[in-house]
């Protein structure tokens, strides 16, 4: 997942001239069975105003019954909309959008 989600999307957003940064609720490493991602940032860490939008990977969001939808990632997608600010989601994240009331009335 780290390869094709995470990278894919970093890999086009930097060839389209932006920078990326990756944050989680932890800042820890993200480990997969042949990758890792070093250099993370912990969601609470980042500021808004540094970046044009978000993406939330599917690794964003477990399956469910699962564990509970990050509370400060939620906060993050209201915030970013209240300004403005693009946000999207990739499969399983979807779980933040609908939590952050982003998908009522609308069909996904």
């Amino acid at each position: 997942m780290i390869k094709t989600e995470v990278g894919v999307m970093t890999s086009l957003l930097k060839n389209a001239g932006f920078q990326v940064d990756i944050a989680t609720t932890s800042g820890q490493p993200i480990l997969g069975p042949t990758q890792k991602l070093d250099q993370i940032m912990k969601l609470g860490d980042i500021n808004l105003k540094n970046y044009k939008g978000i993406i939330l990977a599917c690794l964003a969001a477990g399956s469910f019954p699962g564990a509970p939808v990050s509370q400060e990632a939620v906060a993050l997608v209201k915030k970013a909309l209240s300004e403005g600010k693009p946000v999207a989601a990739n499969a399983n994240s979807g779980i933040v959008l609908a939590e952050a009331g982003v998908l009522k009335g609308k069909k996904h």
